[in-house]
């Protein structure tokens, strides 16, 4: 359910990891950004996305985003949101041993069911805290990127040095 990337720094020894994806803990991952994203976290812009449709999702998976402007680099959620193409199926649909209706809630929305039974509504727009540039997400089909990025503390490029598929 997700990768691990380790690097070892050449130039002055920082040993630095890039998690993706998502692991065992998801669905209180999950429930932890949508009580951020209601309590205004990310903005009550986003927090008014967020109520704009019954059963709005939010991808909640960790991502690689790199600037292109200066090279910057950070792993966050992606935090873009979702609505249901069906939300009459919605309250049916079961998580473990209840339904959402049950639930009260949607417990996690995983990337597959993002792709199949959601549509993108608003797309998050992570900034560079180095530049104030926005951030390219680097998905499953650019991680050929991950395999040199530059050490956090001196910049220095390294290959990766550790790989760890999790979960």
């Amino acid at each position: 359910m997700g990768l691990g990337y380790g690097y070892k720094c050449s130039g002055c020894g920082c040993d630095y990891n890039v998690w993706l994806g998502c692991g065992l803990r998801f669905s209180s991952t999950y429930k932890e950004t949508i009580d951020d994203i209601k309590a205004g976290k990310y903005g009550e812009q986003w927090r008014n996305f967020f109520n704009e449709a019954q059963y709005m999702a939010v991808d909640a998976e960790q991502y690689l985003f790199i600037c292109k402007e200066c090279g910057k680099w950070e792993v966050d959620k992606n935090l873009s949101l979702y609505a249901p193409n069906n939300p009459e199926s919605i309250p049916g649909k079961r998580y473990g041993i209840k339904t959402v209706e049950e639930w009260g809630y949607i417990p996690y929305v995983m990337s597959y069911d993002l792709t199949h039974d959601y549509r993108l509504v608003h797309r998050y727009a992570h900034k560079c805290e180095k530049c104030g540039k926005n951030m390219s997400m680097i998905g499953e089909k650019d991680l050929n990127k991950v395999n040199k990025l530059p050490c956090p503390k001196c910049g220095t490029i390294n290959d990766i040095h550790d790989y760890v598929d999790w979960d």
